[in-house]
């Protein structure tokens, strides 16, 4: 699955601190590292310096018995990641992001956004003041029953087989807001709010989460489940906290907002929040299928 690894780089520390993590997932994996910065098209100086510094990084790759390939490319960054990834068909993308706060769509550079939006492999978001990535011995995964938690599902028992890591399964459930009903006065739904529907929902959630823990387990994938209740980028980032995860695995969507696109509201708190490295997944509606009608059939248990 993932076999090949692009790093894009721009000569900072900043984007340098995705190169750790390329290299604990080359090593598990024997893949090629390709790397690759992008100068301006009429800039000879930024060329020849970026040649440099690509050939002292894929040195130091190689004397780790790491495959790898330099690229300086020329024009606008995100425009020409995209291209090579495309044309070296990549199966992975690490790169940093300066994502930090509650809403890491304000945060996150152009070219990051970019990326994230059109990439046509996944991206490993990798904070540079965050935990680097030196082993791989736990994955959290988030999952809701949504074809996007499947892929997500997918990708980490891949990368488990892969390294030997174990799987921590995560579901949850958002409590129902009986008490901001309550205080809208214009809007009787409260009373008609049974708060035995949360119980029902923790029990779907952990009937359907402990199916996926015995699947798992029965084709020989080390496996925890777990079932929490809250708001879900929070509870995702306290499990991560809580079981040290090495990697957060999910999926996401992209949302247009005002002309830009960024990644959607759990993955974006994730991502900005956790400080962890996070491998997103895009996974687009289909025709006619919205993100609110997946994420609403996702919450209620309904195939989509």
């Amino acid at each position: 699955m993932f076999h090949s690894i692009l790093v894009p780089l721009d000569g900072s520390a900043d984007s340098a601190a995705a190169l750790p993590v390329a290299r604990t997932l080359a090593s598990a994996m024997n893949n090629t590292v390709h790397l690759l910065r992008v100068v301006p098209t009429d800039s000879l100086a930024e060329a020849s310096q970026a040649t440099s510094y690509l050939a002292e990084i894929s040195q130091e790759l190689t004397t780790a018995n790491l495959s790898t390939d330099s690229t300086v490319g020329r024009g606008e960054p995100s425009t020409e990641i995209l291209k090579f990834a495309r044309a070296r068909d990549v199966d992975l993308i690490v790169m940093s992001t300066h994502a930090r706060g509650s809403r890491c769509m304000l945060a996150l550079t152009s070219v990051a956004r970019q990326v994230l939006t059109e990439s046509p492999a996944p991206v490993l978001m990798v904070r540079p003041d965050g935990r680097g990535l030196h082993r791989i011995r736990k994955l959290l995964v988030p999952v809701d029953g949504s074809p996007g938690g499947s892929l997500a599902l997918a990708a980490a028992a891949w990368l488990c087989r892969r390294t030997g890591a174990s799987i921590v399964l995560l579901d949850v459930v958002v409590p129902v807001p009986v008490d901001a009903f309550a205080d809208m006065p214009a809007l009787s739904l409260g009373a008609y709010l049974d708060p035995v529907w949360e119980e029902l929902a923790l029990r779907a959630a952990r009937s359907y989460i402990d199916s996926l823990e015995r699947r798992l387990t029965n084709v020989g994938l080390a496996c925890e489940a777990r079932v929490a209740a809250g708001e879900v980028a929070s509870e995702i980032i306290r499990a991560a906290s809580d079981v040290g995860a090495d990697l957060v695995v999910m999926s996401t969507h992209s949302i247009a907002w005002p002309g830009q696109a960024y990644l959607g509201s759990v993955a974006d708190g994730v991502v900005a929040a956790s400080g962890r490295p996070v491998l997103l997944l895009r996974r687009e509606p289909a025709a006619g299928e919205s993100a609110t009608t997946t994420a609403a059939c996702a919450a209620n248990r309904v195939p989509v």
